[in-house]
C-alpha cells in the first residue's frame, strides 16, 4: 500500500466542510484530539507559491498549536495481524513551508527554535483519540527540510491497534517553536506499507574520531 495524498489516490471533502479545498484521502481518518472540531487544520494541501509535498502536488497537513488544535491522521486499518512482523511503514515528514525557487525552508522559519515534533503511534479506534498509543516522537529541525522514517509494524502491535497514526503535540511543538507558535504545523507525504526488506537500514548510527580523511562509524544491526 502506498499513498502520496494525490487526487489519483481517491479523495473526499472533510466532514462538516463544503469547500473542495479541504480534501482528505479516502479510507484515512483526519481528526483532532483537542477541544475543537477538526475544522480546517488537517487536510491535504496542494502546492502553490510554497512547496508542501515531498513529491507530487499534495501532502497531508497536520497542525498543533494549542489545546484546541492537536490534529492527527490515521492510516487505513491493517487487518492481516499475522503479517505484521513482515511489514514496515515508511513515510516522509516535512517542515512548514519550503520556498519553490530555492527548495529550502523559508528563512524566517530556520533555526532550532523552529524544530517540529511528529508523534507516531497506533490506534484501535481512529475516531477515539484516547486510543492513541505513542510509538516514537521524532523531532526534526526545519533546516533539514524533508526527512524520512520507518517502523516495523509488528514491533508496535498492541491488541486491536490496527491503525498507524501521525499526530501533532501542541505543548511540545509550542516549546520547540519558542519564537513563533503559529508555525506549529508539518506535513506527511509518501506513506507506504511494504514487506520488510532482507537488508534493513542500520540503527543508532554514530560518527566519531572525525578527521580530514577518516571517520569511525558505529551502528546497531536491526533485528539483533
Amino acid at each position: 500500500y502506498t499513498t502520496g495524498f494525490e487526487l489519483s489516490d481517491g479523495w473526499c471533502i472533510l466532514p462538516a466542510q463544503t469547500s473542495e479545498t479541504y480534501k482528505q484521502t479516502v479510507c484515512w481518518t483526519y481528526e483532532n484530539a483537542g477541544t475543537a472540531a477538526v475544522g480546517t487544520n488537517a487536510y491535504n494541501l496542494v502546492n502553490g507559491t510554497s512547496l508542501y509535498s515531498h513529491s507530487g502536488d499534495y501532502a497531508a497537513k497536520i497542525y498543533a498549536t494549542s489545546t484546541t488544535q492537536q490534529n492527527y491522521i490515521a492510516m487505513p486499518a491493517i487487518e492481516d495481524v499475522a503479517a505484521y512482523d513482515t511489514l514496515q511503514v515508511n513515510f516522509w515528514m516535512g517542515p512548514t513551508y519550503v520556498t519553490k525557487s530555492t527548495m529550502k525552508p523559508y528563512a524566517s522559519y530556520l533555526g532550532e527554535s523552529y524544530s517540529q515534533a511528529v508523534i507516531v503511534g497506533t490506534m484501535s479506534d481512529p475516531m477515539d483519540p484516547s486510543t492513541f498509543v505513542p510509538i516514537d516522537t521524532i523531532i526534526f529541525n526545519k533546516d533539514l527540510g524533508w526527512v524520512t522514517a520507518e517502523y516495523i509494524v509488528g514491533d508496535y502491535y498492541q491488541g486491536s491497534a490496527k491503525y498507524i497514526a501521525f499526530k501533532g503535540d501542541d505543548e511540545l511543538n509550542a516549546s520547540l517553536h519558542s519564537n513563533n507558535k503559529s508555525g506549529a504545523q508539518f506535513f506527511i507525504d509518501d506513506v507506504s506499507i511494504e514487506e520488510l526488506p532482507s537488508c534493513r537500514y542500520p540503527e543508532n548510527v554514530l560518527l566519531k574520531s572525525i578527521t580530514t580523511n577518516s571517520v569511525t562509524v558505529s551502528f546497531t544491526n536491526p533485528g539483533k
